[in-house]
């Protein structure tokens, strides 16, 4: 009999240090990883934050997500000036009165738009898997630092 209240007592104060250390890690979970709302805005710890530079000095920490995210704003700039200039190209046909001009340069608008969604999406894929690389580190970090 008394072994079987030694055995009980055993199992719950292990389930109690288990609880504790989930809360720990949840905790640290909620405090030290970000969530992207958009992709310069990002929440951590309850906070919104906004801004490229915000956001960059976030993956200080990360040399692998730093990288990635890093590769992902430079696909985002091209992703933007391919739009720029198929929408420049676009507008200067349309002014200039050039028939001639209206059918290639519709089709080099419609390619510079393709290539620019597919550069912009490419460039989301990296952002979101920096950040999980960046709360990857993050939880290792700050988990040894305990």
């Amino acid at each position: 009999m008394c072994w079987i209240i030694l055995l009980s007592t055993s199992f719950l104060k292990n389930a109690e240090a288990q609880d504790t250390a989930r809360r720990s890690i949840q905790e640290l979970y909620d405090r030290e990883t970000i969530y992207l709302m958009s992709p310069n805005r990002y929440v951590r710890n309850n906070v919104a934050y906004s801004g490229a530079a915000q956001l960059r000095q976030e993956f200080v920490l990360s040399p692998g997500g730093m990288q990635l995210y890093s590769r992902s704003q430079r696909n985002r700039t091209i992703a933007t000036i391919l739009s720029l200039t198929g929408s420049a190209g676009t507008i200067y046909t349309l002014v200039s009165g050039n028939r001639d001009l209206y059918r290639p340069f519709f089709f080099v608008s419609l390619g510079t738009g393709l290539a620019s969604g597919l550069i912009n999406a490419r460039a989301n894929t990296q952002l979101n898997q920096a950040v999980w690389l960046r709360n990857r580190d993050a939880m290792i970090l700050f988990q040894e630092r305990k």
